[in-house]
């Protein structure tokens, strides 16, 4: 019978430090919102600026009426992350469209 050789990789380590993910999500949702800019300095190429403005202006069929995109925005929470655990809520911020 051979004497089996167990190796030990756990003292190796890693070899590059993991991002922050979750700071990486949160970048990239607020590139999509744009919450903190105004209406009007908004990228229309990007996020949800740049979706609204792809599919606005919605025509009737036979063209007599038309709804047209203007600006979005983003209003303060009804209640904190705790008043919604609390209360039960799922924890959102009141979306606004203004439309022509």
């Amino acid at each position: 019978m051979t004497a089996r050789t167990i190796r030990n990789f756990s003292k190796r380590g890693d070899g590059i430090e993991a991002p922050d993910l979750t700071r990486i999500q949160r970048d990239a949702y607020e590139r999509f919102l744009q919450e903190d800019i105004a209406p009007n300095d908004r990228d229309e190429h990007i996020g949800l600026e740049a979706l609204l403005r792809e599919v606005f202006p919605i025509k009737s069929y036979d063209e007599t009426m038309e709804l047209e995109y203007r600006y979005y925005t983003v209003e303060e929470p009804r209640y904190t992350p705790d008043e919604c655990r609390e209360l039960r809520l799922t924890y959102g911020k009141p979306f606004r469209v203004c439309l022509q």
